[in-house]
């Protein structure tokens, strides 16, 4: 399970990977519009994120690995732009892992093996690419479009009730597709080795007066070996007051 959760933390801010399938902007998509439109349209998108101090979120997990099939129950407990807490635990067993992200690092706690690791956040960052950072995971949990994403330089197009938005971030290609209410429902990322991570998003509700989506799918292929994470969020609260509980029993032994 402690592999279990690298993997899962590193396949959602973007490990190296090969998607299930690309996100193409039509060829059809109006072109050229205007200035001030694309303006409007970048803010209502801005204006439809998930706002939040705190954001708790329980969800059923379901983790697909090659050919090996896992559930698990999950929590998730943020505070904003500080750090991600992650709790897991397997039915009969009980907890099983936790981990505690920041800015600035990654630690993780396996119980089944009375282990633990501790890394900086560049450990990530080794896998994946420099652009991608604690903020990057935040809004996928979050059902929020990533900030970097929806910048004044990216390319939008409009078709109907759809916007896509697609652009470069230094070396990292990227594009989204939003519904008619402003909501991320496609999020696809493209590192310079061809490699792809895939998030879908569906089942929208109401939290809070902002909706977002009870359901997050992320689909991931690295090294010949797939992995696919499917969450059901059961429950999710906003500002509330959360406690971060992370300690290392003096009997865990370090692991690199």
């Amino acid at each position: 399970m402690n592999k279990l959760l690298v993997l899962l933390t590193v396949a959602l801010i973007f490990v190296g990977c090969k998607a299930k399938k690309q996100l193409i902007v039509p060829s059809t998509v109006e072109t050229n519009t205007e200035n001030s439109s694309k303006l409007e349209k970048l803010k209502a998108i801005r204006a439809a994120q998930l706002p939040f101090n705190t954001l708790s979120i329980k969800a059923k997990a379901e983790f697909t690995i090659g050919k090996s099939s896992n559930d698990a129950i999950m929590n998730f407990r943020i505070k904003n732009n500080e750090l991600i807490w992650v709790s897991v635990s397997v039915p009969v067993i009980g907890e099983v892992a936790r981990a505690l992200i920041t800015p600035d690092s990654l630690k993780i706690l396996d119980k089944v093996h009375a282990n633990y690791t501790a890394k900086p956040f560049s450990f990530i960052q080794n896998f994946a690419n420099d652009q991608v950072n604690f903020n990057t995971l935040q809004s996928i949990l979050a059902g929020n479009s990533i900030k970097e994403f929806s910048s004044d330089d990216a390319t939008l197009v409009e078709k109907k009730n759809q916007i896509f938005l697609s652009g470069l971030l230094k070396s990292l290609a990227y594009s989204l597709l939003f519904n008619e209410r402003n909501k991320v429902v496609t999020t696809n990322i493209k590192n310079p080795s061809g490699e792809n991570l895939e998030i879908n998003y569906a089942d929208f509700f109401s939290v809070s007066g902002f909706d977002m989506p009870y359901t997050v799918i992320v689909n991931t292929t690295a090294n010949d070996k797939s992995m696919l994470v499917n969450l059901k969020y059961t429950k999710v609260t906003i500002n509330e007051t959360l406690e971060f509980p992370f300690s290392i029993p003096s009997r865990y032994s370090l692991k690199n």
